[in-house]
């Protein structure tokens, strides 16, 4: 569980991101994810792989409602 508490969290390969993927379909900087209201909103980072809101790929910002799925490459966040 990682709750949105900070200015926003970042997914990726690279070490810097608050949670690193490891996987050849995940560029360092992959998406990011911030607070606002009672969503969250997702911003994919330009990855060649897309990042995927409920099975539909983000272009440039989505909104993540509660109880959605966040889907980078093998890996799934609700």
């Amino acid at each position: 569980m990682y709750p949105i508490v900070a200015a926003k969290i970042t997914l990726g390969g690279d070490l810097k991101n608050t949670i690193v993927l490891k996987h050849p379909q995940v560029e360092p900087f992959h998406v990011e994810v911030s607070a606002a209201g009672d969503r969250a909103v997702v911003r994919d980072l330009g990855s060649r792989y897309g990042s995927f809101i409920d099975g539909t790929r983000v272009k440039g910002e989505g909104s993540l409602a509660q109880f959605a799925t966040l889907s980078v490459a093998t890996f799934k966040f609700t």
